[in-house]
């Protein structure tokens, strides 16, 4: 038996709820818990797949966008390259914007 909040081979957690929309904060801790990764602390909206990241976000301050691994990133929407090498994208928000990053494998 495994001790409380462990996991382990075969073990699973649902969780069920009628109340929505969740807290972000609620979201992205049992997403840690599934071993999800999470690209923003912040209460952004994030679309991820495995070749790029998009950021939607309101609130005006620093974002900091933790990557899966280390890619070379590219700014879609501005054409221009952000970094050869990397596993974060930190940019400032100072109004609405939504950002568009291509990920490729770092060499």
């Amino acid at each position: 038996m495994q001790p409380r909040g462990q996991r382990g081979p075969g073990d699973y957690a649902i969780v069920f709820t009628t109340a929505l929309p969740l807290p972000a904060a609620l979201v992205r801790n049992l997403a840690r818990f599934s071993a999800t990764h999470v690209y923003d602390e912040q209460d952004d909206v994030v679309y991820a797949d495995t070749a790029s990241v998009a950021v939607h976000a309101v609130m005006p301050g620093r974002r900091e966008i933790r990557l899966p691994g280390r890619f070379r990133v590219r700014d879609v929407i501005a054409g221009k390259p952000v970094s050869g090498a990397t596993d974060r994208v930190t940019f400032d928000v100072k109004g609405p914007v939504t950002r568009w990053f291509r990920l490729e494998p770092a060499p």
